[in-house]
């Protein structure tokens, strides 16, 4: 029987993304697959964006040093050592804290920035600064595309891991929902309980509720580390995953030069087809469709097949991504349901 192309369910895709969607169906139902989500996955469930994480971290940063400077403990002209940090709350933040904050982010490059602030900082209260920045005193539960995404892991006989580029456990949270558990994996001694679905997380691990103090990537340092330590455990597993599995991207943009690398070596060496999905604006004029192309292009030169979803006109709107990875769960068991208007 002839079917219409692309199927009405995903009718709104390009022919080139409708086409790779139903190639990775498929992949999800024949082989091995890693789905790994970035900062959109965690920004979906209201975590602070990348840049917003940073702004809260350097405001709480800059109201301290202008706290010590009030006291006479510290001087504008030099940034203070072993800061101590106490008051996390916006409430504390004066404005100049919140201007300065704001001209760090729009200057700096985010690994130096973050640098800066981490060098001046009290060690032992780094994690606890990150921590409140990322969470706040807010309880955080899994969004439509993390249940989503948890869907599809806990599909029997589907082979799912998880590549957490984020520093929280939501995507452990949604599992859970699901009747699924999981095995948080974040150092090379950790290994995967059997029954269970394994996420790693190569930047660290900071659990909402408390727990295990582990280093986390966020500053220039902590990149230039793991970049170099070519054997690390952070790079032999993601290397590992790119060389043997189907990787899924989600809310991940692919501008990690280092991810983009490690791509790049599992393709040498004879790696898995990839997949990513990414937003394309409705309202865009040739100038961006070029610029969307060559992304798309020079990611498939790393084995990554792009999947274009509609975010709306100022392209924010991501609601689509939820509804497609949802609908991924579906065609895994009945391809017929890509046929179906949803």
């Amino acid at each position: 029987m002839n079917r219409e192309f692309p199927p009405p369910a995903i009718a709104d895709l390009d022919r080139v993304s409708a086409g790779e969607y139903l190639s990775l169906c498929r992949a999800l139902k024949s082989e091995p697959c890693t789905i790994a989500v970035g900062a959109g996955v965690s920004a979906s469930s209201g975590l602070p964006s990348w840049k917003t994480l940073l702004r809260k971290i350097a405001s709480t940063y800059f109201y301290h040093w202008e706290f010590d400077i009030e006291r006479g403990k510290s001087s504008s002209r030099r940034p203070p050592r072993d800061l101590s940090i106490a008051f996390w709350e916006d409430m504390f933040w004066s404005d100049s804290a919140k201007e300065a904050a704001d001209s760090l982010v729009a200057t700096e490059d985010a690994l130096r920035a973050a640098q800066m602030i981490k060098t001046s900082v009290r060690p032992r209260d780094w994690n606890y600064l990150v921590r409140k920045a990322l969470y706040g005193s807010s309880r955080f539960n899994p969004s439509e595309l993390l249940l989503a995404i948890a869907g599809v892991c806990s599909i029997p006989g589907c082979e799912v891991e998880l590549l957490s580029y984020n520093y929280d456990n939501l995507v452990e949270t949604a599992l859970l929902a699901h009747g699924t558990h999981a095995t948080s994996i974040y150092e090379p001694a950790q290994k995967r309980i059997a029954g269970t679905v394994p996420i790693y997380y190569p930047h660290g691990y900071l659990k909402q509720d408390g727990g295990p103090t582990v280093p986390i990537v966020l500053g220039e340092e902590d990149y230039n580390e793991y970049a170099v330590d070519q054997y690390g455990w952070q790079n032999t597993v993601q290397l590992g995953l790119f060389s043997r599995s189907t990787t899924i991207f989600i809310g991940f943009s692919l501008v990690d030069p280092h991810v983009r690398r490690l791509l790049w070596v599992a393709k040498q060496g004879g790696g898995k087809l990839h997949y990513a999905f990414l937003p394309s604006p409705t309202a865009k004029n040739r100038t961006d469709e070029m610029l969307e192309s060559l992304v798309d292009a020079q990611l498939w030169n790393l084995n990554v097949r792009v999947i274009r979803y509609s975010s709306g006109k100022d392209g924010n709107d991501h609601s689509r991504l939820g509804k497609l990875v949802s609908l991924l769960g579906r065609a895994i068991g009945d391809e017929t349901a890509l046929w179906s208007k949803e």
